[in-house]
């Protein structure tokens, strides 16, 4: 269950961000950054999950 919620934040999250970059800034800069944005969220989650002692 908090996996999952915090599965959603996050993808409000990225979301977000998906709206504010695109309106600012050019395509190809816009992927990369959504890239390395969804990178790190899931180097983040599945941190947090090792961490709790749960598995993918």
């Amino acid at each position: 269950m908090y996996v999952r919620l915090n599965r959603l934040l996050a993808f409000g999250l990225v979301t977000a961000g998906v709206v504010s970059i695109t309106e600012v800034a050019p395509i190809r800069t816009h992927l990369i950054k959504l890239l390395k944005l969804s990178l790190s969220i899931l180097s983040l989650f599945t941190h947090k999950i090792k961490l709790q002692g749960l598995s993918l």
